[in-house]
């Protein structure tokens, strides 16, 4: 814990400042998804991204106070145009549509 004397660590909130990079809070972040948007997005499960970032397939960032990850929007949407746009479903019989 932080005493009243004591200054406060900076390292946090220059890393915020680098995140933003001009940009107000909401702007930024809007160009970012949480893990489970991004992992909705792409048809895939939570861990499924846990695993890519581990093996470097993709890249993260992490939001500089809470440490969650952060996927660029951008980046999501290369992901998917690379896989031909198609997510693949299964219906509850087991059995893939048509």
């Amino acid at each position: 814990m932080i005493r009243a004397d004591e200054e406060m660590p900076m390292e946090p909130l220059v890393l915020f400042g680098n995140l933003l990079n001009g940009k107000s809070v909401d702007e930024n972040f809007k160009a970012y998804m949480l893990i489970a948007e991004a992992a909705q997005f792409l048809g895939v499960s939570e861990g499924t991204l846990r695993n890519w970032e581990r093996t470097g397939k993709i890249e993260v960032s992490r939001h500089p106070i809470n440490r969650y990850r952060l996927y660029r929007r951008s980046d999501l949407a290369l992901i998917l145009a690379a896989a031909g746009g198609a997510r693949r479903t299964t219906l509850r019989s087991g059995r893939k549509p048509a």
